[in-house]
C-alpha cells in the first residue's frame, strides 16, 4: 500500500513508492554548551562593510580586528596581503563576517566581493590555530524562504554561505556557521550565537528564539503533471547523461518540442554519419537523433549559460521556431577540479565550478521569467543537503547549495538533492560516497518516477530522495557536523601563503619574515581530504549571553608595526630531527621531516596526514610516487628504491622502515631535482645518432662486466627494503610460491618457434633486426613528415596540447603495399588499416621462413593470435569501404590473416595494452597445448599514425624530451614510441620434432598476472609482477639461476624500471644468492617503446640470442640508475655484446600494461635436431604507395587537449600512465560520488 502523501506509482515503474522525499525545515532548539575556554580572550578577525564599534564590548575580552571591505580590502590579491598583515601579527581564533548585512541581492554573482573573503577564511584555516577557529557568517533573510508570512527573501551572502556551512566537515576542529537573523542589531544575541556550540552549519534567528535544520517528509503534490505537447521543454546539460535520459523521459511523457543545451558544439548535421566524431560528440548527435526519433522537434545551443546574450539570442530563436518555454530542467553542472583541501583552491577554479549553477541559473532564469513556465526543476547534489559529504569538494557542494537557495526564493522553482544514479550517472561503477550515511544510489526507474512526482508539485520546494533500502539513513546525523579536539599547533609557522598561483601580490606590500614563510602550492594541490567518520554528541540546551566589558576594535593598520615581534618563532630543524629519533623505534610515529616532505607533496596539512592511512588512500599513484621518492632522496641525499613505499605504504611505517635503516635528513635540505623533461633539451636534428652500419659487427666479449664496489666516496646504496621485502598484509598479498628446482617437463607443453619474422624500425626484415641489435643500432628518428606536423605541435617545454617530444621509431615506408601479392585491388589495399597490411605481409615471411607454402596449410586448424589496437586510419576511408570491413575493426587484424590463407583455427586480437603481444603469444600457447589448434600464428603489430598518443604521453609526462629510452640508466627521463610488427609461427615442440621442422627455439613457458588493486590504476605492483615471473619459472621447471639473460619490459621511467628491477630481484633471490650473472637487457633503448608491439620486439630479440648464443648490448646504460642496487643484485645491464657461453641458455621475457596485466616468458634453445623442411625465398614485395592522406577535416586546426588520463591502449608503462589532474581515481570514495550529475554538461 502506497504511503498516504505519495501517488501510486505509474505502470511500467514500480519503483516510485519506494522512496520518501524529505524536505528541510527549521526547528527551535536552545543555544548550545559554549566550548570551554572561549571567554578567555583570543583574536577574532571582524569583516564589516560598515562601522560597528559596538562590536568590541560585545566580544570582549576577545580583541576585535577589523578589516573592512572596500577600504582595507577590495579584491583577493589585497584581502590576503592584509589578512597575512593580521596573522603576522598573532593567531586569530574567530573570523566574524557581516558584510552581507550591508549588501543587497544584486551584489551576488560568482565573481562577487565575497570572493575576497572566501581568501581570508583559506588564510586562515590555512594557519591552523592551536586552539581551533571560530567562523560565523551573518545573513538576514538569506534562510527566509518565499512561502513564509512576513519573510523577506535576501540572497546577499548566498554564495559565500555555501561555503561556510560545510568548512567543519573538512576541518573538524573549525566551528564553521551561517547565522541568518531577522535582528542584526541584537548584539548579546550575536554573542551567544558565536559561542553555540551546536554540530550544525546553519541556524536561524528569528524573535530571539534559535533555531536548526531539520529533514522531515515532504507533503505530496495535488496534480498529476502532463507536458503540453505545444510548448518548448528546456534542458540544460541535456546532450548527455542524465540530462540527455530526462530529455528523452519528457517525450516519452508526451513533450512534443526540445531545447538542449550543453558545452560542445554539434557538428554540422551532413557530417552526423562520420564514425571518427569524438566520444562525446557521437553521444551527444545521439541524443539529439534519438529524441528526434521519438517524435520531438529539436533545437541544440551550445556554450557558457552565464554568456546572457548567446542564451538570450538561443531563446529567441526557440520561442520563433517551436514557441514559448513552457519548462526548465538544469542539469548542467561542473564537478571540482579534483578533490582538494579548501585553503588550495584557486578562484578561478572556484568561478568554474559555480558557473553553470551560479550565475549560469541566474542568467537562464532572468531571460526565461516571461514565458509561461509550469516549473523549473534544478539538479542539485545530496552534497548541498549533507554537509558530512563536502570535505575536499566544497566548492562543488556550495555550487548545489546555490541551487537550493534559488529554489527557496524564486516562485515555481525546485530542486533535488540527487544521490548517484546507478545506471546512467557518470559514477557508474565506482564507489558511491553517499553509501556512508546510508543514503544508495538510485535505480534509472526510480530516479524517472522522483521526477515525475516532484514534477507533480509538492509544496516543498527542495527535496532530498531517500529509498527504502536506505533503512542505515538517519537524517539528524546527515545534517550534523562533528567537532573534532583541537588541532595540535603546526610544524611551520602560522600563516603560510596560500596565495592560489594565478594571483600577483606584490612582494614588497607585505614582507616576509621567518614567522610567515612563503610556501605557496604548486598546481598539484590535495588529491584527498580525508576525515574520521562523524562522532556526534547532543549539544546541552544552554543558553549563553556573555557579560558586557568596554573594549575597541583594532584597526589592522596598527598591527604593522608588531609583526615581526608578536609572532611566534618556528620550530628548529633540532627539534624536529628530535622527534624523528624516536620515531622508529617502533611507535610508528613517522619523524617530523618525513611528515614535512609528504604534507608538501600532497598539499595536505601536517596535522592532518594520517599516520596510519595507506598513501593509496591519500591519493597517490604512480606520479606522486615518483615525486615522494625525490623528494624524500632530496631531503636524505640517498636513493631510495620505490618499492619501499609499496612495501611501507603508510606514513607511519614507512617512517618507522627509514629510521631503522638509519636514514636522516641532511643538515641542508637538497633542493630536489628539476624533472629531466624540464631540462633536457631536445636533441638537435644533426645530433641524432644514426644506427650503428649492421656490418660494423661488434666482438664479442668472453665474460660479463661486474659493476665494481661502491667505495667510500660514491652514492650510497638505495634505501631499500631488505633483501626480500615480507608482502604488505597476509590478508592482501599472496605468499611467494616455492621455487620449483629444475627438471624435465612434459615435452607435449613445450612449443617450438618453427618461423619468425618481423619490420620494425630499422629492420625490414629478421636479419636486419639481428644485425641491429649485435651492432647496438639505434632506429630512432624524428617524426616522418606525413605522420604529423612537428613544426605545429612540437615544443621542448611542456605546453598543454603539445608534444615535448619528435621522435620516435618508424618503419620504412609505412604508406606502401603491394596488393597483387594478396590478390587485392587498389581500392582495397588503400583502405585496408596499416596495421593489418604489415600483419599480412609478416604472416607471409614467416610462413616462409618456416618453410610452408601458402596452400600446405589452408584449411588447417591454424590458430591466428595478434596483439594490436587500431591507428584511426578507418576514419579517412568514409563508411562505405568500413562498413564492409575493409578499412577493419580491431579483429580484421587477425580476421584478414585467416580469410587470406583460410586458417580454420581461432582468430583473435588481444589488447591488454603494452603487454598485447606477449599475451597473445601466452593465448596461442595454450591453444595449441589444448589441440584446438594445430599451429599458431601470433604477435603484435602497432602503428603510429598521428600525433594523438605523443600528445597524451607529453600530459603524461612520460615521453623522453631527448629522444632516448634510457632503460635501467641514471639519467632515464621517458620512453620514445615506436611502431612495428613481428609475427611467430607455433608448433607444439614434439610435433615438430616429429614432422622435422626447423626449429629457431622453444617456448617453455608463458604466464600472465594482473596487478590487481594497487595503489593506484596506474601503479604497479611488484608483487603481483613477481608472482607472474615466478609463474613462468614453474611453468619452464627451471630455476632463476639457470636464467641467463633477462629482457625487461625497462621503458626508461624512474619508477617503473627500479620496481620492475625489484620483483625480479625478490624471484631470483629465492633460488640464488649469486650477483652479476644474468644480463638485462631492453630493446626499447634501440626501437623505442612499440606499445602494443612491444612484448613480441622483445621475445624475438630474446628468441634470436638464444638461437645464435649471443647477448646483444642495451644502449644509453653506462651509469646504472642509483636506485637499485645493482651490485647487490643477480643482474647487470649488458652494455656490450657479447658470446653467451654454456650448454643451458634460458632467457626471461617481460612485458607489462595499463590496468596491470604482466606477462613474462622463458625460452630456450632448441634441442639437437636434423629438420627436413628448409626456410624458402622471403617473399618479395613490389610495393607502391597505396594510402589514404588526412583529410583537411581531421587536422586539427588549434592544440586540443589531449585525451583524458584512462586511455587504456596507450599505456608506455604502469609507472609514467597519465595522472588524473583531478580525476577520481585518485579521490577518496568520499568525493567519488557526486561528479555523476556534472556528465550531463561535460
Amino acid at each position: 500500500m502506497a504511503e498516504p502523501n505519495e501517488p501510486p506509482a505509474e505502470s511500467g515503474r514500480g519503483a516510485g513508492p519506494g522512496v520518501r522525499l524529505l524536505a528541510r525545515e527549521w526547528r527551535a532548539e536552545p543555544l548550545g554548551v559554549p566550548a570551554a575556554g572561549r571567554d578567555a580572550g583570543g583574536t577574532v578577525l571582524c569583516l564589516t562593510a560598515d562601522e560597528r564599534p559596538a562590536l568590541a564590548t560585545a566580544f570582549a575580552p576577545a580583541r576585535l580586528v577589523v578589516l573592512r571591505q572596500g577600504v582595507d580590502f577590495t579584491d583577493v590579491p589585497t584581502a590576503v596581503t592584509a589578512v597575512r598583515t593580521v596573522l603576522r601579527a598573532g593567531a586569530v581564533d574567530g573570523v566574524l563576517d557581516l558584510c552581507a548585512l550591508a549588501e543587497e541581492s544584486d551584489d551576488e554573482r560568482d565573481a562577487g566581493p565575497w570572493q575576497a573573503r572566501l581568501a581570508i577564511l583559506q588564510q586562515v584555516l590555512a594557519a591552523r590555530p592551536a586552539g581551533g577557529v571560530r567562523i560565523l557568517q551573518v545573513t538576514s533573510g538569506l534562510y527566509d524562504p518565499l512561502d513564509t508570512v512576513g519573510s523577506r527573501p535576501r540572497a546577499a551572502g548566498a554564495r559565500l554561505a555555501g561555503f561556510v556551512r560545510v568548512l567543519g566537515a573538512e576541518y573538524p576542529w573549525a566551528r564553521s556557521t551561517v547565522l541568518d537573523t531577522d535582528d542584526p542589531g541584537d548584539l548579546p544575541l550575536l554573542s551567544a550565537a558565536w559561542h553555540d556550540t551546536a554540530p550544525y552549519g546553519e541556524m536561524r534567528m528569528r524573535a530571539g528564539v534559535r533555531q536548526r535544520p531539520c529533514l522531515v517528509p515532504a507533503p505530496a503534490g495535488q496534480t498529476r503533471w502532463r507536458p503540453d505537447p505545444e510548448h518548448v521543454y528546456l534542458v540544460t546539460g541535456g546532450t548527455r547523461g542524465l540530462g540527455a535520459l530526462t530529455a528523452r523521459h519528457l517525450v516519452d511523457r508526451g513533450a512534443r518540442r526540445i531545447a538542449v543545451l550543453g558545452l560542445r558544439p554539434l557538428p554540422p548535421r551532413h557530417e552526423w554519419a562520420r564514425e571518427d566524431l569524438p566520444a562525446a560528440t557521437a553521444e551527444a548527435v545521439a541524443t539529439v537523433r534519438e529524441l528526434e526519433r521519438r517524435g520531438a522537434r529539436v533545437m541544440h545551443h551550445c556554450g557558457s549559460l552565464d554568456d546572457r546574450p548567446a542564451l538570450a539570442a538561443f531563446l529567441a530563436g526557440v520561442r520563433t521556431a517551436l514557441g514559448p518555454v513552457g519548462g526548465v530542467v538544469h542539469c548542467a553542472g561542473r564537478s571540482s577540479a579534483g578533490p582538494a583541501a579548501f585553503v588550495h583552491k584557486e578562484p578561478a577554479g572556484i568561478r568554474e565550478v559555480l558557473a553553470p549553477k551560479g550565475d549560469g541559473l541566474d542568467a537562464l532564469l532572468d531571460l526565461t521569467e516571461q514565458d509561461p513556465l509550469a516549473f523549473v526543476l534544478l539538479f542539485s547534489s545530496v552534497s548541498a543537503a549533507a554537509p558530512v559529504l563536502a570535505a575536499g569538494m566544497t566548492d562543488y557542494a556550495a555550487a548545489n547549495a546555490y541551487l537550493d537557495l534559488v529554489a527557496r526564493h524564486r516562485p515555481g522553482v525546485r530542486a533535488v538533492n540527487w544521490p548517484v544514479w546507478r545506471d546512467s550517472g557518470g559514477a557508474t561503477g565506482r564507489p558511491d560516497a553517499a553509501a556512508r550515511i546510508g543514503l544508495h544510489a538510485l535505480p534509472d526507474d526510480a530516479g524517472l518516477d522522483v521526477l515525475d512526482r516532484v514534477l507533480d508539485g509538492p509544496a516543498a520546494s527542495v527535496l532530498l530522495p531517500v529509498q527504502a533500502v536506505d533503512s542505515g539513513f538517519d537524517p539528524e546525523t546527515a545534517l550534523r557536523i562533528p567537532h573534532a579536539p583541537q588541532p595540535a599547533p603546526p610544524v611551520t609557522p602560522p600563516a603560510p601563503d596560500v596565495t592560489p598561483t594565478a594571483l600577483s601580490v606584490t612582494p614588497t606590500a607585505l614582507p616576509v619574515t621567518p614567522s610567515a614563510p612563503d610556501v605557496t602550492p604548486t598546481a598539484r594541490y590535495a588529491p584527498h581530504v580525508t576525515q574520521p567518520a562523524p562522532r556526534l554528541a547532543q549539544p546541552a540546551p544552554v543558553t549563553a549571553h556573555p557579560a558586557p566589558v568596554t573594549a575597541h576594535p583594532t584597526p589592522v593598520a596598527d598591527l604593522q608595526a608588531v609583526t615581526s615581534a608578536s609572532a611566534p618563532a618556528p620550530a628548529g630543524a633540532d627539534a624536529a630531527q628530535g622527534a624523528a629519533g624516536e620515531a622508529g623505534s617502533g611507535s610508528e610515529v613517522p619523524p617530523a621531516w618525513l611528515v614535512t616532505v609528504v604534507a608538501e607533496v600532497l598539499g595536505i596539512p601536517e596535522p592532518e596526514l594520517e599516520h596510519d592511512v595507506t598513501f593509496g588512500d591519500l591519493g597517490v599513484e604512480s606520479v606522486l610516487l615518483a615525486e615522494l621518492v625525490t623528494r624524500i632522496e632530496a631531503r636524505t641525499g640517498r636513493p631510495l628504491e620505490p618499492a619501499v613505499l609499496l612495501d611501507h605504504p603508510t606514513l607511519g611505517r614507512l617512517g618507522a622502515h627509514l629510521s631503522g635503516a638509519g636514514v636522516a635528513p641532511t643538515t641542508d635540505p637538497v633542493a630536489p631535482p628539476v624533472p629531466a623533461e624540464s631540462v633536457a633539451p631536445p636533441v638537435p636534428t644533426d645530433s641524432v645518432a644514426p644506427p650503428v652500419p649492421v656490418d660494423s659487427v661488434v666482438p664479442a666479449a668472453p665474460a660479463l662486466p661486474v659493476p665494481p664496489p661502491v667505495s667510500a666516496g660514491s652514492v650510497p646504496p638505495p634505501v631499500s627494503a631488505g633483501p626480500v621485502s615480507p608482502p604488505v598484509s597476509a590478508d592482501t598479498v599472496p605468499p611467494p610460491m616455492p621455487a620449483v628446482p629444475a627438471g624435465p617437463v612434459a615435452v607435449g607443453r613445450r612449443i617450438a618457434v618453427i618461423g619468425m619474422a618481423c619490420r620494425f624500425p630499422g629492420a625490414p626484415d629478421l636479419d636486419a633486426y639481428w644485425r641491429l641489435l649485435r651492432t647496438g643500432g639505434f632506429a630512432v628518428t624524428e617524426v616522418p613528415p606525413g605522420r604529423w606536423d612537428v613544426d605545429r605541435l612540437y615544443r621542448p617545454e611542456q605546453q598543454a596540447g603539445r608534444s615535448i617530444s619528435k621522435w620516435g621509431g618508424f618503419v620504412d615506408a609505412l604508406e606502401d603495399f603491394d596488393p597483387e601479392f594478396f590478390g587485392m585491388g587498389d581500392r582495397e589495399a588503400r583502405d585496408l588499416d596499416p596495421a593489418i597490411r604489415l600483419t599480412l605481409e609478416a604472416t607471409a615471411a614467416c610462413l616462409r621462413d618456416a618453410g610452408y607454402r601458402d596452400e600446405e596449410l589452408r584449411g588447417s586448424d591454424v590458430g591466428v593470435f595478434m596483439g594490436a589496437r587500431m591507428s584511426g586510419y578507418r576514419r579517412r576511408i568514409g563508411l562505405t569501404a568500413a562498413a564492409g570491413g575493409l578499412g577493419g575493426d580491431q579483429n580484421f587484424i587477425a580476421a584478414r590473416v585467416a580469410h587470406q590463407y583460410d586458417f580454420r583455427g581461432p582468430a583473435l586480437v588481444v589488447d591488454s595494452a603494452c603487454s598485447s603481444a606477449l599475451v597473445s603469444v601466452q593465448t596461442a600457447v595454450r591453444s595449441l597445448q589444448a589441440g584446438e589448434s594445430r599451429l599458431a600464428v601470433a604477435g603484435g603489430v602497432e602503428v603510429l599514425l598521428d600525433e594523438e598518443p605523443y600528445l597524451e604521453f607529453s600530459v603524461a609526462r612520460a615521453l623522453s624530451p631527448r629522444g632516448r629510452c634510457a632503460s635501467f640508466a641514471k639519467d632515464a627521463d621517458g620512453f620514445v614510441p615506436g611502431e612495428g610488427c613481428g609475427v611467430l609461427l607455433l608448433k607444439p615442440l614434439d610435433r615438430a620434432l616429429a614432422d622435422g621442422d626447423r626449429v629457431h627455439a622453444v617456448l617453455e613457458a608463458v604466464a600472465v598476472g594482473n596487478d590487481g588493486h594497487t595503489m593506484g590504476l596506474t601503479t604497479p605492483n611488484p608483487v603481483a609482477q613477481a608472482q607472474v615471473v615466478r609463474r613462468a619459472l614453474n611453468g619452464a621447471g627451471v630455476s632463476a639461476r639457470d636464467i641467463g639473460l633477462l629482457e625487461a619490459h625497462g621503458t626508461g621511467t624512474m619508477i617503473g624500471d627500479p620496481l620492475e628491477l625489484r620483483a625480479l630481484t625478490e624471484v631470483f633471490r629465492e633460488s640464488t644468492d649469486e650477483t652479476g650473472f644474468c644480463a638485462l637487457g631492453s630493446v626499447k633503448s634501440n626501437l623505442g617503446h612499440l606499445l602494443s608491439a612491444a612484448g613480441i620486439a622483445g621475445l624475438v630479440k630474446a628468441l634470436l640470442a638464444v638461437e645464435h648464443a649471443e647477448i646483444p648490448p642495451t644502449l644509453f646504460c653506462d651509469t646504472p640508475n642509483p636506485r637499485f642496487d645493482f651490485a647487490g643484485s643477480p643482474f647487470v645491464p649488458a652494455t656490450r655484446l657479447r658470446a653467451w657461453t654454456g650448454a643451458r641458455r634460458f632467457a626471461g621475457v617481460s612485458a607489462f600494461g595499463l590496468g596491470g596485466t604482466n606477462a613474462h616468458a622463458v625460452v630456450s634453445p632448441a634441442p639437437a635436431h636434423r629438420p627436413r623442411r628448409t626456410a624458402l625465398p622471403a617473399p618479395v614485395f613490389h610495393r607502391r604507395r597505396l594510402w589514404w592522406d588526412r583529410r583537411d577535416a581531421d587536422v586539427p586546426q588549434a592544440p586540443r587537449p589531449a585525451a583524458g588520463p584512462l586511455v587504456a591502449y596507450r599505456d608506455a608503462d604502469r609507472a609514467t600512465a597519465p595522472r588524473p589532474a583531478a580525476g577520481p581515481l585518485v579521490a577518496s570514495t568520499l568525493n567519488l560520488t557526486f561528479r555523476a550529475r556534472d556528465k550531463a554538461d561535460a
